[in-house]
């Protein structure tokens, strides 16, 4: 599938899950930045959607930022969800997860807004919480609804299978990098490469209330 393709079905994807969140009590506000952080992780196709939205003005002041960015902590996974699903499915252990600092206040941030919030990843997307984070330390969510989350994680993951998952700040340094010497994003430091979907990380117990998510993101044919 030609990267248009896949940018579309990305954004189907996107409307798909603010379809799955209509009509729930949602406590998220503008300027509620709680879980506005460095923990965000993207796939490349993500990362590209991103860039596509910024005119050259945001491309460069995004350059600027990431440059000041550079030693902030940040979330770096060390295998993505299709590749745990795959090791699990093996009877495989999975890899230890990296020793990670205190997450920073994510650094596109400007007024305690996102100035990419029309395209923003999937990760800021599903992060939504029935309470003000703030009170609590973190989201609040139902159990059913961080099972459709994976779903979909593990959907934009198969998307773009053969490309690369990281933090959102490593993708889109890789992919500015990348466009401005005529190469790629692979084998940038704290990317892993994404796997197709091979076995679903669902509970047996919300399977069946998820199966109109499921039918609906087999339409989109991934």
């Amino acid at each position: 599938m030609d990267e248009e393709r896949r940018l579309h079905a990305l954004a189907r994807i996107y409307a798909l899950h603010e379809d799955h969140l209509r009509g729930r009590r949602i406590a998220c506000r503008r300027r509620c930045r709680h879980c506005c952080t460095t923990r965000v992780t993207v796939t490349t196709l993500e990362g590209r959607a991103i860039l596509r939205a910024l005119s050259p003005g945001g491309r460069a002041r995004l350059r600027g930022i990431l440059e000041e960015a550079f030693g902030l902590p940040r979330l770096r996974p060390a295998v993505t969800l299709n590749g745990l699903a795959a090791l699990w499915a093996e009877g495989l252990e999975e890899p230890s997860p990296p020793e990670e600092e205190a997450p920073a206040a994510c650094p596109l941030l400007a007024d305690d807004l996102c100035p990419i919030y029309a395209v923003r990843p999937f990760h800021c997307r599903c992060l939504v919480s029935r309470t003000p984070c703030a009170a609590g330390g973190a989201a609040e969510m139902e159990e059913e609804l961080l099972a459709a989350n994976t779903v979909f994680l593990q959907a934009i993951e198969h998307l773009d299978a053969g490309g690369w998952s990281g933090n959102l700040l490593d993708v889109l340094a890789a992919l500015m990098a990348g466009a401005e010497e005529g190469r790629s994003s692979g084998g940038a430091p704290g990317l892993i490469p994404n796997r197709p979907l091979g076995h679903l990380l669902l509970p047996p117990a919300h399977r069946a209330a998820l199966e109109p998510l499921l039918s609906a993101l087999r339409r989109i044919r991934l």
